[in-house]
């Protein structure tokens, strides 16, 4: 296994910072419910976090429940302590052994970061368990190195568009980018998966994942834009979702 997922058991906490900056990406419903589910939630801060920078808009008749899957103890304990704080629940299992029984409206995950001998990423065997997740038209937020989304031999980016359809990546800032190259895509599932994809749309989505490690918080005139460093205006307000409500 390599140093890098060995790190906290392959525990890789979003910063707040960035949970912020992607907090501002979403435009809320007036009303009806809003779920968020994290695969591999840890403490549940990200989710937590994205939430808390949210209700200050959110209307009295908009409901944002959290819900989180983690399979160590501790952060499994401490992740049901903050997300039952919110009306939502942290259900203890690892991802392999997990079947929610609806779709979120927004499918948080950053997996850990590693290859598994003779079988690839483990980043795409995750997110193949992780896809269906995600209710028909609800929005993905990826968050992997973008050197394995750029790169077409591990396949998360066919993956990713064959599932879902891919609306920006994003770049991590400095200094965050520096530890463990990450990048963040945002995408919204599809009605119905496709069987194949055309060259230039996955060329377009590694062509994306490339020119984000020469962004550093300007939009770089392609579908990429770095999470910016601060200032009033952020270039990533281009890419704004909006949520549909409903049950979730």
């Amino acid at each position: 296994m390599r140093e890098i997922a060995r790190v906290a058991q392959g525990y890789f906490p979003t910063q707040p910072r960035i949970v912020a900056a992607i907090a501002r990406l979403f435009d809320l419903p007036r009303h009806g419910t809003v779920t968020v589910l994290d695969a591999g939630c840890g403490g549940g801060d990200a989710i937590a976090t994205l939430r808390d920078a949210w209700m200050p808009r959110a209307t009295p008749e908009l409901q944002v429940k959290l819900y989180g899957v983690e399979s160590d103890r501790e952060r499994h304990r401490q992740a049901q302590d903050r997300l039952s704080a919110a009306g939502g629940e942290a259900i203890w299992s690892a991802i392999e052994d997990c079947a929610p029984d609806r779709g979120a409206s927004l499918l948080w995950f950053n997996p850990p970061y590693d290859r598994i001998r003779g079988a690839g990423r483990t980043e795409l065997a995750l997110f193949n368990r992780v896809k269906d997740w995600c209710r028909r038209d609800g929005i993905l937020v990826l968050i992997v190195p973008d050197y394995v989304l750029a790169d077409p031999q591990t396949g998360l980016a066919t993956a990713v568009e064959r599932a879902y359809r891919t609306v920006a990546v994003f770049r991590y800032p400095e200094p965050e980018y520096q530890e463990f190259k990450q990048c963040v895509l945002i995408a919204q599932r599809r009605g119905k998966a496709l069987s194949g994809i055309r060259e230039e749309i996955l060329q377009g989505i590694l062509q994306a994942s490339i020119i984000s490690k020469t962004v550093s918080g300007r939009a770089s005139g392609g579908r990429c834009a770095g999470i910016w460093r601060g200032g009033a205006t952020s270039p990533i307000l281009s890419a704004r979702m909006n949520f549909s409500s409903g049950a979730g």
